[in-house]
């Protein structure tokens, strides 16, 4: 029972770095392979660490009006959050795309390509 545990781990971390390389062919093959072995796992969201894709739903949300040039007065007021919640969006947004200012996020933004699935931004909360 031990061999399996750790073989459950040694899956677990190879899936976990085949993510993180974004080697989604090597991903498929190593999940089919398991399947056919009768191995069955729990599917875990997995979600990249840094980078657009690393953003909440409403932490792009609130990226878009950093870039647009909204205070987080404004951004509070038109998302209906506290002004110390749109200041840890913008803190986490800041870490998670390596930045350090809100002008980079503007830059950034309007550098970044669209994505399929991206929703036209509305300057109107």
């Amino acid at each position: 029972l031990e061999l399996a545990g750790e073989a459950a781990d040694a899956l677990d971390a190879a899936i976990s770095l085949y993510a993180g390389l974004a080697a989604d062919g090597d991903l498929a093959r190593i999940e089919a392979r398991a399947r056919e072995l009768g191995i069955r796992r729990r599917k875990r969201r997995i979600r990249a660490l840094t980078g657009w894709a690393s953003l909440t739903p409403t932490e792009r949300k609130v990226a878009e009006y950093v870039a647009s040039g909204w205070s987080n007065s404004a951004i509070a007021a038109g998302m209906y959050l506290s002004r110390r919640t749109v200041e840890s969006h913008v803190s986490r947004i800041l870490v998670k795309l390596g930045l350090s200012s809100r002008v980079q996020v503007a830059v950034l933004a309007a550098e970044r390509p669209a994505e399929p699935g991206d929703k036209p931004f509305q300057d109107d909360p």
